[in-house]
């Protein structure tokens, strides 16, 4: 296990109904690919997450939770299979919709 998986695991609740979601990913990388962290658009998803963007803007298990949280919830909600090929607008329109639902949780 490598140390962003690892804390990324230790972030969540247990029994959160997420954490399927993150089960489902399996693969959870170290990426400097991303500016952030990104949910790859394949039948099997990567959870991708920069180490750098993770030590400067979310260094608290809650921050990093919330980052995760919105990665997965490109997962629970499809946005990772139901569309072939992901738009900058259809980006910035899924992560306004889950911006809103997880404020609304927390």
């Amino acid at each position: 296990m490598n140390a962003i998986e690892e804390q990324v695991l230790d972030c969540f609740p247990s029994g959160s109904y997420a954490l399927s979601a993150l089960l489902r990913l399996v693969d959870i990388v170290e990426s400097d690919e991303v500016p952030t962290a990104a949910v790859e658009c394949q039948l099997q998803p990567r959870l991708l997450i920069n180490p750098e963007f993770v030590e400067e803007h979310a260094e608290t298990p809650e921050k990093l939770l919330m980052l995760v949280m919105h990665e997965l919830h490109h997962v629970l909600l499809g946005h990772t299979t139901l569309f072939p090929a992901v738009t900058m607008v259809h980006n910035f329109v899924f992560d306004c919709v889950i911006n809103g639902l997880i404020s609304r949780m927390f």
